[in-house]
């Protein structure tokens, strides 16, 4: 079984994601830290609490940009396929 630990709260649109792409992970949220809400680029378009109003709170300096998506998957996905075989 594969671990990816993040510290945020990651939304489920992740997860979906990776299985879209056949990849398998159990999910741990909050780990070493919590750095605020990781948003899909749908949340972050739309506003809301989680991408916007949470920054504050989590002492971020500016909300999460447009692309924080599509980097995070970038990893993932670079992560799952150097570990493929583990």
């Amino acid at each position: 079984m594969k671990l990816l630990t993040v510290s945020a709260e990651v939304v489920n649109h992740y997860q979906k994601l990776l299985r879209a792409k056949g990849q398998y992970f159990l999910g741990i949220g909050y780990s070493n830290g919590m750095a605020g809400y990781l948003p899909s680029a749908r949340q972050i378009a739309e506003g809301g609490y989680e991408p916007h109003g949470s920054a504050y709170y989590f002492y971020l300096d500016v909300p999460f940009a447009p692309q924080a998506e599509h980097l995070f998957t970038e990893a993932l996905f670079r992560l799952s396929e150097e570990h493929n075989n583990d």
